[in-house]
């Protein structure tokens, strides 16, 4: 996993096991939109299986709670 900021062990933890072990390429980009932000994910991986197994890891369950820890965070700085 390569990390271009500040690294979060805990979020790379649960990134990595959801699939096994088996890496991937995950983007994160963050741009200004209308005084607000925009944040955009893009992942790509090694097989529809790894996809797969990351769906039904209960990612798109997860992902609206993540975005709104990560709402209050960028709220408070």
């Amino acid at each position: 996993m390569y990390v271009t900021g500040p690294e979060d062990e805990d979020d790379q933890e649960a990134t990595e096991s959801a699939v096994a072990g088996r890496g991937g390429l995950e983007t994160h980009t963050f741009e200004e939109v209308d005084g607000g932000t925009k944040v955009t994910q893009h992942a790509v991986f090694q097989s529809v299986a790894d996809r797969d197994g990351m769906k039904d890891s209960g990612t798109e369950q997860h992902a609206p709670v993540a975005m709104a820890q990560l709402q209050d965070v960028a709220g408070s700085l």
